[in-house]
């Protein structure tokens, strides 16, 4: 377990690392695309009769997930990109910004989930 939990917190800070360097409206879009990620794959489980227990979850959730990803963060990248220049001039608050949402995304995506 121990590779597996380094594996992950280097993952988690170079998501704040990139996040730092994007600043805010760089990261969003990654946030976007692990939201959308989620609610796809969420929503292939409603369409399923059996949810997870149905053969082809997998089949179905791996595609939604990324196709909702994708949607979404492409259309808060769009957004992102005619506010970039406002939100930029913050300079050290759009970085801290940045690498407090990177992390968050990424430990919502690599770390354990809270019981």
């Amino acid at each position: 377990m121990l590779i597996v939990d380094l594996t992950a917190g280097a993952l988690i800070a170079g998501l704040a690392v990139r996040g730092a360097l994007a600043g805010v409206c760089g990261t969003l879009a990654l946030a976007g695309f692990a939201a959308g990620a989620a609610a796809g794959a969420a929503l292939a489980q409603v369409a399923l009769d059996r949810g997870l227990r149905d053969e082809f979850a997998l089949a179905v959730g791996l595609p939604a997930a990324l196709v909702a990803g994708g949607l979404v963060a492409a259309a808060i990248e769009r957004l992102g990109n005619r506010r970039r220049a406002r939100v930029d001039r913050q300079g050290p608050a759009g970085a801290i910004g940045g690498a407090l949402l990177g992390g968050w995304v990424g430990s919502s995506s690599f770390g354990s989930p809270a019981r």
